[in-house]
């Protein structure tokens, strides 16, 4: 849906919100900003295009 929407950043009131960590794939596709603690988790394009995060 983030690509779809073609997101720049997601606001979530903290990282608990996401489950405790913010996922690898969201911060591949655009900037996810926490607003408790306030923080930016910068965008981290694949290096590797075609290979997934968990390495497979």
């Amino acid at each position: 849906m983030i690509r779809t929407l073609d997101v720049d950043a997601v606001i979530v009131p903290s990282v608990a919100h996401m489950g405790g960590t913010i996922p690898g794939p969201l911060v591949q596709v655009c900037d996810v900003i926490t607003v408790s603690p306030e923080n930016t988790y910068a965008r981290r394009p694949l290096l590797f295009p075609g290979r997934r995060v968990d390495g497979a």
